[in-house]
């Protein structure tokens, strides 16, 4: 993402694994890997953690006496500020953030909390950087880059789900199997199309196609009605009820 928005050289970027094979392919992107976290971090103005919540902990152990001064921003769902400012062990600059897939092609949504020690020179710089790959919205409360994960981190397997219901029931009516993905995609990308340059709001689409008494308004009916939307609900529950869990058990 940071490559295809043109708007970062690619000497800019250093990426450290600790398996080599797993980042071999970026190099067609002609940006520097390693699998020495030191050597990635050492000339860097902002440090990504881009870990799993899991591994957090030895990772700050292992760089802790080269982060001084710098920013790390990590990308970890549910490891607090407080958690990393602990590893840290010092005035550390901290910010967290969760961003999304679609950030691979700059059209993601990207969550921020920033820490105390966070200058607003360094804000600003994150800010300007993270704006490449889509929208930056940054949040007052830590807590609610958790709602942000639930919406636009897990969103595009949400929306893909419905993609999916649109497919199987094609597949269900005996539509030609070739044609359901071009229908349903194109579908998708068409709505997207009018409601942004259109300036539509989804209600309103929904009310211009659906007349009254027609097909579209049986069907918006269904999908309207209470046990549909407490399923929808009690399934987004179940996403915040697992965050909750992960950050009461790594937060420790």
């Amino acid at each position: 993402g940071f490559v295809r928005s043109g708007k970062i050289r690619n000497s800019q970027l250093s990426i450290a694994d600790p398996s080599l094979s797993k980042i071999v392919r970026l190099k067609r992107h002609r940006v520097k890997v390693t699998t020495n976290n030191a050597a990635a971090i050492s000339n860097a103005d902002i440090i990504f953690l881009a870990v799993k919540p899991t591994a957090m902990k030895e990772l700050m152990n292992e760089i802790r006496d080269q982060i001084r001064d710098k920013l790390v921003v990590s990308v970890a769902a549910a490891i607090s500020i407080q958690n990393l400012k602990k590893r840290a062990r010092t005035k550390q600059k901290l910010a967290r953030i969760m961003p999304n897939l679609l950030v691979t092609y700059n059209q993601g949504v990207i969550g921020l909390f920033v820490g105390n020690y966070v200058t607003s020179r360094d804000k600003a710089q994150l800010i300007r950087t993270l704006s490449s790959l889509g929208y930056v919205i940054e949040v007052e409360k830590e807590k609610d880059l958790d709602t942000l994960t639930l919406l636009s981190a897990c969103g595009p397997a949400i929306v893909s789900s419905f993609m999916e219901m649109f497919s199987d029931y094609a597949e269900e009516r005996r539509v030609v199997k070739t044609l359901i993905p071009q229908i349903v995609t194109q579908t998708f990308i068409g709505t997207l199309q009018y409601l942004n340059h259109s300036g539509t709001s989804p209600p309103e689409l929904m009310r211009s196609v659906a007349t009254k008494g027609g097909v579209t308004e049986a069907i918006l009916k269904k999908l309207a009605s209470k046990r549909f939307k407490m399923m929808f609900v009690q399934a987004m529950e179940d996403g915040r009820g697992r965050i909750e869990a992960l950050s009461q058990k790594l937060n420790k």
